[in-house]
């Protein structure tokens, strides 16, 4: 890893709600109703203020592979799994249209999620001080039996 490319890293720092970084074989599942949500990333992008942009793995951002999203509570967890017990209020949740939309910001980064309910899939932007990440994925109930 180029001395770069971990001075990028560093400078980025994600917190909890970037954990949407997981698996490259991503199935979704219809989420229409549900109040309890686990996300997966199978796509993340990173982009600089210059205009570059680059694929980076999930396991380059030392994140979670899972999140829970609880939109009652407003909050965006790790799973127990993770061993990992970080949190992120969630500052606006609107659902409509068959979509959910999050909204926050942490840690002097702003994020905004969108979740389609009835394929499961889900579309992500975080931005920070000249650098954006963007994260496609896939959900499903959290309460899988």
């Amino acid at each position: 890893m180029s001395l770069n490319y971990r001075i990028l890293l560093a400078k980025v720092n994600i917190p909890a709600i970037v954990a949407l970084m997981a698996c490259s074989a991503v199935q979704a599942d219809n989420v229409v109703g549900e109040d309890r949500i686990l996300c997966s990333t199978s796509t993340v992008m990173l982009c600089v203020e210059d205009g570059k942009c680059f694929p980076i793995s999930i396991l380059d951002l030392d994140v979670p592979q899972f999140l829970i999203i609880d939109t009652k509570k407003k909050m965006i967890a790790t799973t127990e799994a993770s061993g990992e017990k970080r949190e992120s209020p969630v500052a606006n949740l609107s659902r409509h249209s068959g979509r959910i939309f999050l909204q926050g910001v942490e840690n002097n980064r702003a994020y905004s999620i969108l979740i389609e309910e009835e394929p499961g899939r889900f579309s992500a932007a975080i931005a920070r001080d000249g650098i954006t990440l963007s994260v496609f994925g896939a959900c499903t109930n959290a309460n899988v039996d």
